[in-house]
């Protein structure tokens, strides 16, 4: 099962296709062979910096001074739980999906069996499913048969948090709701997992795991230096790279 989620992911999420102005053409990015660089951060940092700065150019300069994590980094020291935050667009889900071919590849996570991809908007049409194991038969139907997920070690990427229909309720336990889709997702936080979203509801979603001392929260800040000049080289129109 697990090389056939490899070979899955390697197929189907290799490349990205990104619609720009300023582009030459519609891009399939190949994350495979050529992953741009992003700014990732220490989330606390940029939390703190957003609630005591006003002026917008006064942050943006912060922006540049904060302290960058390289990708290599984030996984030398598994965490159970990695928080993702970022405004949209800014490259959340090109990190999450450059985990998954890396995982396929053998370069990360190297002791975890089974790694699922769970989108968010697509979790919303499934609001009456009452377990986790449900709700893998749905998303991978033609790979999971038999799947008893308590007695694997499995890992979660949970994509798009702020999309989440009930996201309140999955954020305050203390909030009923009558879909059991929610207490799924909150069962999952019981596994390894890696969830993203934007911004705002990543900082509060967090506030759920105040005595979880194996965590990791970072923010994505956008392209690096190289990954600007790289970009701008070779995918936009000449008559536009200076601006």
């Amino acid at each position: 099962m697990s090389a056939e989620l490899k070979q899955y992911y390697l197929k189907y999420y290799g490349k990205i296709s990104e619609l720009q102005p300023l582009l030459k053409a519609p891009a399939n990015v190949d994350l495979m062979n050529k992953f741009v660089d992003l700014c990732i951060v220490d989330a606390a940092k940029p939390q703190m910096d957003a609630v005591f700065s006003v002026e917008r150019k006064e942050f943006l300069e912060k922006q540049m001074h904060y302290t960058p994590i390289p990708y290599s980094e984030l996984f030398m020291n598994e965490k159970s739980v990695i928080l993702v935050s970022g405004i949209a667009g800014i490259g959340k889900t090109w990190l999450l999906r450059k985990c998954l071919l890396d995982w396929s590849n053998d370069l990360i996570w190297k002791n975890v069996e089974l790694v699922f991809y769970l989108e968010c908007r697509r979790i919303n049409q499934y609001e009456n499913i009452f377990s986790i194991n449900d709700l893998l038969s749905v998303f991978y139907k033609d790979i999971i048969s038999n799947l008893n997920i308590s007695i694997t070690t499995a890992l979660f990427l949970i994509d798009g948090l702020d999309e989440f229909k009930y996201f309140n309720e999955l954020s305050n336990p203390n909030l009923k709701c009558k879909y059991p889709i929610v207490n799924v997702l909150a069962e999952i936080q019981n596994y390894k997992h890696l969830v993203a979203g934007r911004v705002y509801a990543i900082d509060q979603y967090q506030s759920i795991y105040k005595d979880h001392s194996d965590m990791l929260t970072i923010q994505i800040m956008g392209f690096n230096k190289n990954g600007i000049a790289n970009y701008v080289e070779n995918h936009v129109k000449e008559e536009k790279k200076e601006l």
